[in-house]
């Protein structure tokens, strides 16, 4: 995480408070929350993919159709 900036750890955090919570969210209801573009929220999304904590889906047509998160074996090991 120390590799993120503010807008993907923003995000992520949020993400996972919604997720905790089961309330639905969207790339729009993030971006709006944040004043982001839905490309900074994608962007930081891909990020947080990239290092493994989340899988996202995409629709035929490469439109985000789910997040789930991942758990690390770090994350693991402190439960």
């Amino acid at each position: 995480m120390a590799d993120a900036n503010d807008a993907q750890l923003k995000i992520y955090l949020f993400l996972i408070r919604m997720m905790n919570a089961n309330l639905p969210t969207s790339v729009t209801d993030i971006a709006d929350k944040f004043n982001y573009t839905e490309k900074d929220v994608l962007r930081s999304l891909m990020y947080w993919e990239s290092k493994q904590l989340l899988a996202l889906d995409f629709d035929a047509t490469h439109n985000l159709s789910g997040i789930c998160l991942l758990y690390t074996s770090d994350a693991a090991d402190e439960r």
